[in-house]
């Protein structure tokens, strides 16, 4: 993310790309019939307007009702999902239903009423009710006579729309069935066939000699062998007991841009915030506890931890989501925020004063911290965990010393011909700044000598690459912009420096900026304006030749 102070007054490729524009519209003159000559050329190139929008990303600007800004930057510490919580893993039922023997009739019962038991694996959980949103039977039977058996299968704990999943099909004899069916939407009841149980549900079958055979004699020690696979199973809804869990997360770091392009200097804010906000969706209590957060400067090799202790090591309690009975939206979140400021914590003194371009935290998230205190009546619904964002809030009232920003663009003009048509000249920059700040600029190629990125050249001269802040005034009790100021920076090129931007691999942007009241934090508001105008004064080489 870009923060304002990084770039107060252009996008770091804006400059640079002033100058690529001004030789791509040169290169539009039309070339002589005939042979060359040199002509002078003085033309505006660009005339346009830049704000708080085109230097911040929209996503990261929150503009108050009075005008002023703010900056919001959202990360995810935690997302601990419904899957994470109550996870059925497959299972498997083998069973074999004995089949009386004797010489039977067609349509004759030969395998009785046999409810059997299937038991699903889940750890420490006790699964009480389900819907199923994906889950697949596989139901696979051997018939080990003759003749055709015609089989009714029955799970009476899984209806769909109150009517029980069942199977009627049948088997040839001496031959293996297999087939597999969907049972999702199917609600489960899990407390198995005397409803005093969990994590398990049955299963009958009723097996009958096909009517088509008139008679068939069935040897002893013979059995129906039924096997049960259950897989890919996800819910939409649980109850029952989601179990003590604890989640350990990191420690992991995450990028973070807010400051990525200073260099060097000093960037005061006048007050910054960051919220810890917990949302739990889940019918379970919760504790969450953040063990460490840490502020790094990759580029200085230094981090800073944040000292917080009524936040850092300090267990943070969120209640049980609720029920609302409402299909539509079943859920009542318990949402808790905890604030961490300068008052509280080294956050505007030490941590932010780093300027970061990571975060490090580590955290951990403990499930029912009491047991089971709710009966047996956690819920949890798909789509719906335990979260936890830290936002980072900075309102865009600052104070910069020195604060050098850089950025390196890859370069590639040596394929551009235009570009060496232009003998020698100047662009000129027009720029009426409405913003609070001031800044000298300068641009660096770099080209590989001995391989090794070297400077080669500046584009900017000293003292012409200042840009004036605008003009301020104490009004109201707060440091305003009374005026914009206008000035002129010149980036000569001449034919060596045009050859140095041909033969470079990168350029270097640096920009030193400093609010013009030093010891005053400066109000950003959406208003201000940066004006700009490109003019072009080249020599530039008309011709006919390629």
């Amino acid at each position: 993310m870009y923060l304002t102070m990084t770039k107060p007054l252009f996008n770091s490729y804006f400059l640079f790309f002033l100058i690529l524009t001004a030789f791509a519209l040169s290169s539009c003159k039309k070339e002589s019939d005939q042979p060359s000559w040199d002509v002078d050329i003085l033309a505006p190139l660009i005339s346009s307007s830049m704000t708080i929008n085109n230097l911040v990303s929209d996503t990261l600007i929150k503009i108050n009702p009075d005008s002023t800004v703010n900056l919001v930057y959202t990360s995810s510490l935690i997302n601990y999902s419904a899957d994470s919580l109550a996870q059925i893993r497959d299972t498997n039922l083998v069973s074999g239903f004995p089949i009386f023997s004797g010489t039977f009739p067609g349509g004759y019962q030969i395998v009785p009423l046999t409810p059997t038991v299937m038991n699903f694996q889940v750890s420490g959980v006790v699964l009480k009710k389900a819907i199923l949103k994906t889950e697949f039977i596989n139901i696979i039977m051997s018939n080990p006579i003759g003749c055709t058996l015609i089989f009714d299968y029955e799970v009476p704990g899984a209806t769909l729309g109150g009517i029980p999943f069942r199977v009627f099909d049948s088997i040839p004899g001496n031959t293996r069935y297999s087939k597999t069916f969907s049972l999702a939407g199917y609600s489960l009841d899990l407390t198995g066939p005397g409803g005093t149980s969990s994590n398990t549900m049955s299963v009958s079958i009723v097996a009958y000699i096909s009517k088509n055979v008139l008679k068939y004699t069935i040897p002893n020690t013979t059995a129906l062998i039924d096997s049960n696979r259950i897989y890919n199973t996800q819910a939409e809804y649980v109850q029952g007991y989601l179990g003590q869990s604890t989640k350990n997360i990191g420690p992991q770091r995450s990028a973070f841009s807010l400051f990525k392009s200073i260099r060097s200097g000093i960037l005061n804010f006048s007050k910054i915030n960051i919220t810890l906000d917990m949302d739990n969706s889940v019918g379970v209590d919760a504790t969450i506890n953040l063990l460490k957060i840490s502020s790094i400067n990759t580029k200085t090799g230094t981090t800073v931890n944040l000292i917080c202790p009524s936040v850092i090591n300090n267990s943070i309690n969120v209640s049980r989501a609720s029920q609302t009975g409402n299909p539509a939206s079943p859920v009542d979140s318990t949402i808790k925020s905890v604030v961490i400021n300068s008052s509280n914590s080294n956050i505007s003194t030490q941590f932010f004063a780093n300027l970061p371009n990571q975060l490090a935290y580590s955290l951990q998230v403990l499930v029912n911290p009491l047991g089971n205190i709710s009966g047996d009546n956690d819920f949890i619904y798909s789509g719906h965990g335990i979260n936890a964002n830290l936002q980072v809030n900075i309102p865009l009232s600052a104070l910069a010393s020195n604060l050098v920003l850089a950025d390196t663009l890859l370069l590639n003009l040596s394929n551009s011909k235009q570009i060496q048509k232009v003998n020698s000249g100047s662009l000129y920059l027009y720029l009426t700044n409405g913003l609070p700040f001031n800044a000298q600029v300068q641009i660096y190629t770099l080209n590989n000598i001995n391989n090794k990125l070297t400077i080669t050249d500046s584009l900017i001269q000293t003292p012409n690459n200042t840009i004036l802040s605008a003009n301020m005034a104490y009004i109201g009790n707060l440091w305003k912009v009374s005026s914009s100021v206008n000035s002129k920076l010149a980036i000569p090129l001449t034919k060596s420096k045009i050859n140095n931007l041909v033969n470079a691999k990168k350029v270097i942007v640096l920009a030193t900026f400093n609010t013009p009241a030093q010891n005053n934090f400066i109000n950003i508001y959406s208003y201000y304006q940066l004006d700009f105008k490109l003019v072009a004064d080249f020599n530039y080489n008309l011709s006919t030749k390629n």
